[in-house]
Formats: C-alpha cells, structure tokens, sequence
C-alpha cells in the first residue's frame, strides 16, 4: 500500500510508517524488524493521515499517536513483554473531521498537550 505518513522516534531508533489503510507500521531501524502488534479493523478508521511520537517526563518510552482520513485518532505504546506495540487508546473526534496534522507539546508539571488539525480547519 501507499505510505501517507512518516515519524522516527525521539531517540532515533523506531520508525513509524502510516501504511494507507493497512494501518500505522512500526519499524526497528536498525534490525529492519516490524515491532507492530496485533493486527486491528484499520480499514473503518479511514486511510493514516499523520503520525507524532510523544514523550513524557513520567513514561518509560516513547507513545505513537496518528490520525485518520476519518477521524480517529489512535495512542500505542510497546509491551515490555513482547516489545511489539498494541493500541493503548482510540478516540474518534467526529464523522467527516479528517485529521490532517497532529503536535504534542510538553505541558507544565509532566502533562502533555496535542493539537489535532482538521480539513475542516478546526484545532
């Protein structure tokens, strides 16, 4: 499938691939090893349209975030069991809001803040 979306991690060594409607892919940079989990119902979340990696001072690695052509927007983190990633949230922010760009930021005290940019030109 076509690639729609691209974000390396923070410490370099992941890369994150919004593989069209097969979903996010994520990859060891180093191993060339797909570290995705189980596979989920991407085809009704609409194509990935964005992908952010997200860093707090409280997580012990790193959280992926994406967004869809319909809406959704999807948080995983990788199992320290297994090391691959599995959703850990996912929201949908309304029908027919296709989200276009997403950004984190890091808030006082630890916390965390996203911005979701819509086609629809909503934040």
């Amino acid at each position: 499938g076509s690639v729609h979306a691209l974000a390396v991690s923070n410490d370099g060594q992941t890369l994150a691939c919004g593989a069209g409607t097969e979903g996010i892919k994520v990859w060891d940079i180093k191993s060339r090893k797909e570290l995705t989990g189980s596979t989920h119902n991407y085809e009704s979340r609409g194509t990935v349209s964005c992908t952010v990696w997200i860093t707090t001072k409280l997580a012990m690695t790193e959280t992926l975030c994406y967004g869809t052509g319909l809406g959704y927007i999807v948080f995983l983190r990788q199992s320290p069991i297994d090391m691959l990633f599995q959703e850990i949230c996912t929201r949908r922010l309304g029908s027919g809001f296709k989200i276009t760009c997403i950004l984190w930021d890091m808030y006082t005290e630890g916390s965390t803040r996203i911005a979701v940019g819509t086609r629809d030109k909503m934040l």
